[in-house]
């Protein structure tokens, strides 16, 4: 009897252990699997800890500069696929900053790093009777050509004649010349396709290695959302996504709270899914940011992948966003849910003896995450006074070799008395020597 007592025991003891290693088994399954999904491997560079250093800041583009009339509003920053060379375009407004102020699209290019830049040059300009926006940039590595998008709208642009031009201009020596821009509005539509503004990417991986993809968003804000467009041929051709990520209610107008991802940067992941962080536009659930995934090169971003991170507080605005060294997800913005209060009237009305404190909380911050956008760090200061949009720049990550940490970040920026456009560059370990 006392041996059979003992064998029941053990026997439960038994069926313990292996339901505890079940468990544990279904756990790591779990876990690798969303891992997997994301992107993650174990390289011990998870380990490595950032401290950004900002080497230089240089001033790009300055408001009032070199007319009075001019203004500048934003910026996409690339890095050329030849001799590294950083390219910058714009949207130059004339008499104001509004978004309804008649624009040229412009770009500058640098051959030392950022120090200094090249004149204006010009690849569109608007009349007084039309509206024009950008716009991405993206880089076609294996025929070196740099691509880059705007949408532009004779007048009347309003309701119901809301017929633009979408375009694509290409440049072979890394920015410093430009083709005349092609209409592609018969390949992608007639709606405002408002790339970003942002970088787009070319795929490393299956599915689709090769493809250019380009994500932004369309307008008006009653039929937004999020919008990519590809090419499979070398920017010879272009096509919308099959299924966009519209807001909702759709085709109506929103208030805050509703649901609406508009503008949009995105980079690939290892595994080859596409990670898209988009513009909260009416603060749905928070003050932060939306991610999105696709699984087939961008033709489609299912709702069951859409993530919100509540870590990146955000005032709708549009946010630089890419991937350091294949491992490290990187973000910059305000770190704000009041840029609008104070950005907008320095822009609008120069209303910008601003002191330090009041500053606080709009600062430029970058941000880091090394478990795929599940957490973010608590960031480092770039600006330590008012900003607006920003975009950055990192060299492609195409094999395992560690990229040098350098990070070219191109953002919106008041220093108390005036805005312009500056361009920061940033080493991540804080290596002085690397840039």
């Amino acid at each position: 009897m006392q041996t059979h007592s003992i064998a029941i025991i053990l026997n439960l003891r038994t069926r313990m252990v292996l339901l505890f290693l079940a468990l544990i088994q279904l756990f790591c399954l779990i876990t690798c699997s969303f891992s997997n999904y994301l992107g993650h491997d174990d390289d011990s560079r998870w380990l490595q800890s950032f401290e950004p250093l900002v080497a230089y800041d240089v001033t790009v583009f300055e408001n009032g500069w070199p007319e009075k009339r001019m203004n500048y509003r934003i910026p996409i920053i690339t890095i050329g696929p030849l001799n590294q060379t950083l390219v910058v375009f714009i949207e130059n407004r004339l008499d104001s900053t509004s978004d309804s102020a008649p624009k040229n699209i412009v770009y500058k290019y640098s051959e030392d790093n950022g120090i200094t830049w090249s004149k204006n040059g010009y690849i569109f300009n608007s009349t007084f009777n039309g509206n024009i926006f950008l716009g991405s940039l993206v880089t076609d590595y294996q025929t070196n050509t740099i691509f880059g998008f705007f949408t532009h709208c004779p007048l009347p642009c309003s309701k119901p004649h809301r017929i633009w031009a979408n375009y694509v201009t290409e440049s072979r020596d890394d920015g410093k010349t430009w083709s005349t821009p092609v209409n592609i509005s018969g390949e992608i539509g007639t709606l405002q396709f408002d790339g970003g503004p942002s970088l787009g990417i070319q795929k490393l991986y299956e599915p689709h290695v090769g493809r250019l993809v380009v994500c932004g968003h369309i307008e008006p804000l009653e039929i937004d959302g999020v919008f990519c467009i590809h090419s499979d041929d070398h920017g010879a051709s272009w096509n919308m996504m099959k299924e966009p990520v519209l807001g909702v209610p759709y085709n109506a107008s929103k208030k805050d709270g509703d649901y609406l991802p508009s503008e949009a940067t995105v980079v690939e992941l290892p595994n080859g899914n596409l990670m898209v962080n988009a513009r909260n536009e009416y603060h749905f659930h928070c003050h932060c940011r939306i991610t999105l995934i696709s699984e087939d090169g961008g033709d489609s971003f299912p709702t069951e992948l859409v993530f919100i991170n509540d870590d990146l507080v955000d005032e709708a605005c549009s946010a630089g966003f890419g991937l350091f060294d294949n491992s490290t997800l990187l973000f910059t913005n305000p770190n704000s849910t009041t840029r609008k209060a104070s950005f907008r009237i320095c822009q609008l009305y120069q209303i910008c003896n601003l002191t330090s404190n009041e500053f606080a909380g709009v600062q430029l911050t970058l941000k880091w995450s090394k478990d795929w956008g599940r957490s973010w760090s608590d960031g480092s200061v770039i600006w330590p006074y008012d900003t607006g949009y920003s975009a950055m720049a990192l060299p492609r990550v195409e094999s395992s070799a560690p990229s040098p940490g350098r990070v070219y970040v191109i953002y919106e920026r008041s220093n108390g008395q005036s805005t312009s456009i500056n361009m920061a560059a940033v080493d991540l370990y804080g290596r002085l020597e690397s840039l």
